[in-house]
């Protein structure tokens, strides 16, 4: 009996290991992950409240695709790219504003790919490498030219420009650069093992910024760096054990949607106070992970929103404490109808309005 009750405690012990981080070398901690983990995280463990957000048109201001969304000032500000358009709206869902200064001009843009908001203002991405750069009300200030750049994601950080490089830059050899508002390159981080791309794949959450810190990540890569402006260190590194794609292949000549294709993939990542939250691919199934920071245990597998039953957690964005998913109307209608019963502002949804947003606030 004794013998017994020694093997059950070394059994729990081992189990309650497998949801535990391991310390590497300084502040790196290794996040380790069986992909084939059939266990569902409870929404409930790590988000508090959801809210919804219906966007109202004002005339006939279609939003065509979003492509970012970011809050600021108890607004919301959404990136269109189809549209190569920026839409503001009030924390109601009330519409307040639309930009499209297309042209050559000052203050003008030919192609719309990203944007960004700190307290120096706006700033807007036109493909390849120009940002423009206005105050909070839309007003013009100047544009800076990120010479022999080709981004689609930038960050604004310690007055740099953080950028992730696409193929043609003068920086191609490395993931990441930090440029000045005149266009010096500054450092270059992250040096690619691999050129080339069959797959023009772009999911992914490059960048997030949090406690003063600049956390950033290469497209389905499993590691994740942080910066105070100063020094680079890897702060994360995501085992998926045997299903880890090797770090000397080229992921984007890969089919990561092929039934073929038996990886595991880091797609988005998120910080908040409390949390690390990513999502992964596998097996053609969108799956989460969830770090507590401040006890190092984690959880992962398929979401089960508890707190809205019958309803998917797909998040896309993040804003501090808050994931920020869309949806577009047709979808609702189509196949979540009783959404339209349950939340008041979607009582009148049509078919042809604006996306919903939906706000998960997460606990601090």
């Amino acid at each position: 009996m004794k013998i017994l009750k020694i093997c059950l405690v070394f059994f729990l012990l081992v189990g309650c290991q497998t949801n535990k981080t391991e310390k590497e070398s300084g502040n790196h901690i290794k996040l380790n992950i069986n992909p084939k983990n059939k266990e569902s995280i409870l929404l409930s463990s790590f988000v508090d409240s959801i809210e919804f957000i219906h966007l109202n048109k004002a005339g006939n201001e279609i939003i065509s695709n979003i492509s970012k969304v970011q809050l600021f000032n108890n607004n919301i500000f959404i990136l269109d790219r189809e549209g190569n358009a920026i839409f503001v709206f009030k924390k109601n869902g009330s519409f307040v504003k639309k930009i499209q200064n297309t042209g050559r001009g000052p203050g003008e843009y030919l192609q719309l790919v990203d944007f960004d908001i700190s307290s120096n203002g706006i700033f807007l991405l036109d493909y390849p490498n120009n940002i423009l750069h206005y105050d909070i009300d839309f007003e013009y200030i100047e544009k800076y030219n990120l010479r022999g750049l080709y981004t689609f994601s930038f960050k604004c950080y310690k007055d740099l420009f953080w950028t992730y490089n696409e193929e043609g830059s003068e920086n191609e050899l490395f993931h990441f650069s930090a440029i000045n508002q005149e266009g010096d390159t500054k450092d270059r981080f992250i040096k690619k093992d691999f050129h080339g791309k069959e797959y023009q794949w772009h999911i992914g959450s490059e960048f997030n910024i949090h406690d003063g810190n600049l956390y950033f990540s290469p497209l389905f890569d499993n590691r994740i760096y942080k910066t105070n402006g100063h020094e680079v260190e890897k702060a994360y590194t995501i085992d998926f054990g045997e299903y880890s794609f090797p770090n000397d292949q080229n992921i984007f000549k890969e089919n990561i949607f092929s039934q073929n294709f038996n990886y595991a993939i880091k797609q988005n990542f998120w910080i908040t106070n409390k949390y690390l939250i990513l999502d992964f691919l596998y097996d053609s199934e969108r799956k989460f992970m969830v770090l507590d920071k401040k006890n190092q245990s984690i959880q992962y597998g398929l979401v089960d929103n508890d707190l809205f039953p019958d309803y998917r957690f797909l998040p896309s964005w993040n804003d501090r404490n808050t994931l920020i998913e869309v949806v577009d109307a047709f979808t609702i209608n189509e196949f979540f109808p009783f959404l339209r019963n349950e939340v008041s502002c979607l009582e009148s949804l049509s078919e042809d309005d604006n996306p919903v947003l939906i706000l998960y606030h997460v606990k601090k």
